[in-house]
């Protein structure tokens, strides 16, 4: 008997902890689920000024060698059409608007010639925009829209937004500076769906830290319901929680395994980390140089 009680008391005070344990879970996951929820008003206005951009381009396969009724194989090459997405936001500013982008699209970049000190421009061949719902604005070659960049530094691209856009997009974002944040607060993501790839939604997530890079401020984010940034939603834009734009999306932070399973073969996992470049008004006090040219 006095086994048994020891055993009865072990099991309630068991079953008391796991309790316990289960309601503090549920009052966890009812708070991230809060603070995940976008307000309707806010999440229309970031959608409203937000943009969906496809970079496409057509280039030549390598040559591969096929079955011939002669001896010697035939040498063949096709054309390929290779797509680049990501996401924009028009901001007003100064009488004008902007297009709010990242920089590390691989079907365009420019670099400036070392001799000629002339700014050499890779371009893709077409250029398409949609709204946050995936309908369709507007086409433009590559070098059209390339003749319309004001400013990019590897991480964040500025263009004069073109104005067959905007006359179709007539909401703009708002510019609150970046330095109104601080750690611990929430700011929201705009991103693609992930079920709906050709849809922009807003994902909730925190602010971890905020550091200078290259005089730019770094936002070192954690989405809230541990959500992760996928490709094709570089540049979407960073709003605070009254709407108002703070910065672009850059990139997420990978981390890598190494599985037994796969002869330690080194794996990339994305996690729910991010980082983001906060929009200065000296950035975009430079940028008018240009506009007033």
């Amino acid at each position: 008997m006095k086994y048994l009680w020891k055993w009865n008391t072990v099991i309630a005070l068991m079953i008391i902890i796991a309790g316990h344990l289960l309601q503090r879970a549920q009052s966890n996951a009812s708070a991230l689920a809060v603070a995940a929820e976008v307000p309707t008003a806010v999440a229309h206005t970031i959608r409203q000024a937000t943009v969906q951009i496809t970079m496409i381009q057509t280039q030549w396969s390598e040559p591969t060698a096929t079955n011939s009724d002669t001896t010697q194989p035939t040498m063949t090459s096709h054309l390929e059409q290779h797509s680049d997405k990501g996401i924009g936001t028009l901001l007003a500013y100064e009488g004008e608007t902007l297009l709010i982008s990242h920089d590390h699209w691989s079907a365009f970049s420019s670099t400036v010639d070392p001799w000629t000190h002339e700014i050499c421009t890779m371009a893709p061949d077409l250029v398409q925009f949609h709204d946050a719902d995936g309908r369709f604005l507007l086409e433009m070659t590559g070098n059209a829209f390339s003749q319309l960049l004001l400013f990019h530094n590897g991480g964040t691209l500025i263009l004069r937004a073109p104005e067959s856009l905007t006359a179709q997009l007539r909401s703009t974002a708002a510019l609150e500076h970046v330095a109104s944040l601080q750690a611990g607060d929430t700011v929201y993501v705009a991103h693609r769906q992930a079920n709906q790839n050709d849809v922009v939604v807003m994902m909730a997530a925190e602010v971890i830290a905020i550091e200078p890079r290259d005089n730019r401020p770094i936002l070192s984010l954690h989405s809230v319901d541990g959500q992760t940034i996928e490709p094709g939603d570089s540049g979407g834009g960073v709003w605070l929680e009254d709407g108002r734009f703070v910065g672009n999306m850059w990139m997420t932070v990978i981390e890598v395994h190494r599985n037994w399973w796969r002869f330690y073969q080194p794996v990339e996992i994305a996690t729910a980390r991010s980082q983001a470049a906060g929009l200065t008004e000296d950035l975009l006090q430079l940028v008018s140089l240009f506009l007033k040219r």
